[in-house]
């Protein structure tokens, strides 16, 4: 199933039975498929419900077309009266029960919610001024009066008073546009905004997530657990049905600051943060690796990956071949029935050998084999592996990316469905 043909079924859901059921597992059964298979579509639940929330409005403005009459009312009481009659009928009573959700959203300062609120008060008040006499003298004033007399849009009315006033003249050519009055708490992690940031900007202010005290900095979260409302909320976090903290060893505010702004300049889907540059590489290559498995690595490497390829993975019956990094027949010739995974650096540290590495991850490609890159040496400000076609991109963040010898860290990114399906489980349960 693509986004396309997921979304009415997750819309027909919603409007059944409100956005308060819109956690993934209901989601995922509503409309025939896996929680996994939600993510992989959507990227995580906060992004779901905000793709949603647009379908949602588009429905809404489809509904208003077809059910109101096109011709302009005589008065505004007319007006009025023409909009509380439809908006009575029994197919909008699915969009009043969203409306209340939104106005729950929009309370808690939900910047999708904020947004769909604006996005449908938009749609009403543009058909209110199109209905509205010809001869009204200020349709802006007009339109915020109709909705002002009608009984039935207590809810429109419940999120027009949670939004700013509208500014200058709301209802010209481009019709209102409701203003959300909260703060760039979560622009960092927008990626339809940074990912058109330059990549200095994304060095300095991806993945940054403000809490509610609005702190410029990044915030320490020095915690291992967290509380919930209630046990359901708890079952449904671990359960992986809902977004939110579960244990910091997986989670961690800070910490995915620090993953979501290496994801957003290495260009890949997701990042998991490590405990080393040693941990990362581990994790990468054991995550995913069995004994009976093969592994081409390159001879100039690292001395702890040479290591990884000549003694640990062997001790756990994995099969090894180092082969000349610059020679591109030799990763071709190295190849097996059973080889799962091509590993290498480029440029290497100390030697600074390099990889032809359009070469190597094609041929990795078109044997079905995942290409792990270690870019801690370049680091995502001068190369980009994945955009030569790597699978998986680790890092030592003790190198380059800290700069001053200051930390120990690591990151593995990938993919959405690589990181959830192949890393994650390995990080949960090591």
């Amino acid at each position: 199933m693509s986004r396309e043909t997921l979304l009415p079924l997750l819309a027909a859901h919603v409007m059944a039975h409100g956005l308060a059921d819109a956690s993934l597992r209901p989601l995922a059964r509503a409309a025939g498929t896996s929680d996994r298979m939600l993510i992989y579509h959507f990227g995580n639940k906060d992004a779901l419900v905000a793709a949603l929330l647009d379908y949602l409005v588009a429905r809404f403005a489809d509904a208003l077309d077809s059910a109101f009459p096109q011709a302009r009312s005589a008065s505004r009481r007319a007006c009025a009266e023409t909009v509380y009659a439809v908006t009575g009928q029994p197919a909008f009573a699915p969009f009043l029960r969203v409306w209340w959700d939104i106005v729950a959203g929009c309370s808690a300062g939900n910047a999708a919610y904020l947004a769909a609120a604006g996005g449908m008060m938009e749609v009403l008040l543009e058909w209110v001024v199109d209905h509205l006499p010809a001869s009204d003298p200020d349709p802006a004033a007009g339109a915020r009066a109709v909705l002002t007399t009608i009984e039935g849009a207590q809810a429109l009315r419940a999120v027009g008073r949670g939004l700013q006033p509208w500014k200058g003249d709301p209802l010209d050519a481009r019709r209102a546009r409701a203003i959300a009055p909260a703060m760039k708490n979560t622009t960092g992690t927008d990626r339809s905004i940074t990912s058109r940031w330059r990549p200095a900007t994304q060095a300095v202010r991806g993945g940054t997530w403000r809490s509610e005290q609005g702190e410029t900095s990044e915030a320490l979260f020095l915690t291992s657990g967290y509380s919930y409302d209630n046990a359901q909320t708890v079952a449904d976090r671990f359960a992986g049905e809902d977004a939110g903290m579960t244990y910091s060893r997986l989670q961690n505010p800070t910490v995915a600051m620090l993953e979501e702004r290496i994801a957003l300049m290495e260009g890949a889907e997701a990042c998991r943060a490590q405990a080393s540059g040693m941990a990362a590489m581990t994790t990468a290559l054991l995550c995913q690796l069995s004994a009976g498995d093969h592994v081409v690595g390159a001879r100039a490497a690292f001395g702890s990956c040479r290591w990884l390829l000549d003694h640990l993975l062997p001790r756990f019956g994995i099969e090894t071949t180092v082969v000349d990094s610059a020679d591109n027949d030799a990763w071709k010739a190295a190849i097996r029935p059973n080889t799962k995974v091509f590993f290498f650096e480029t440029p290497a540290n100390p030697t600074l050998d390099v990889v032809d590495l359009a070469h190597v991850c094609a041929v990795a490609r078109a044997h079905d084999i995942t290409t792990v890159v270690d870019n801690a040496f370049a680091t995502s400000a001068l190369q980009r592996p994945m955009d030569y076609g790597a699978d998986v991109v680790a890092y030592s963040a003790t190198k380059l990316m800290d700069g001053q010898g200051r930390v120990l860290a690591g990151a593995v990114c990938g993919s959405q469905q690589w990181i959830d399906e192949v890393l994650l489980p390995f990080q949960r349960n090591t």
